[in-house]
């Protein structure tokens, strides 16, 4: 697998990583949402699932022993597995006190 190039580079005069950065990381962006979507279906299929960050201290020896190469990187940990018992939903705010929408 090789490095990809995206339509906007091909267009101007900065490098990928400058992009990234204009562009707020939009790989992480994309990860992100694809870990949120991981703990939703794992609720959903009746599993507990925590999106763990402090692994992350010890990407370098987790790379090494989980044998991910360039161009694949470590970015996140999810842990999941059956809860031992059953929770109740907790109770949730209502969304105008959460969400504001500016017209």
């Amino acid at each position: 697998m090789s490095d990809y190039e995206t339509v906007l580079e091909k267009g101007v005069d900065l490098t990928h990583e400058e992009i990234n950065n204009l562009r707020n990381s939009p790989d992480l962006q994309s990860a992100g949402a694809c870990v949120q979507n991981m703990l939703l279906a794992a609720v959903d299929m009746g599993y507990g699932a925590c999106w763990m960050s402090a692994p992350m201290v010890a990407e370098k020896e987790l790379e090494e022993m989980l044998q991910v190469k360039p161009p694949f990187r470590l970015i996140s940990f999810v842990a999941m597995g059956k809860p031992a018992k059953e929770f109740s939903p907790r109770d949730k705010k209502p969304i105008d006190e959460m969400l504001r929408v500016i017209e």
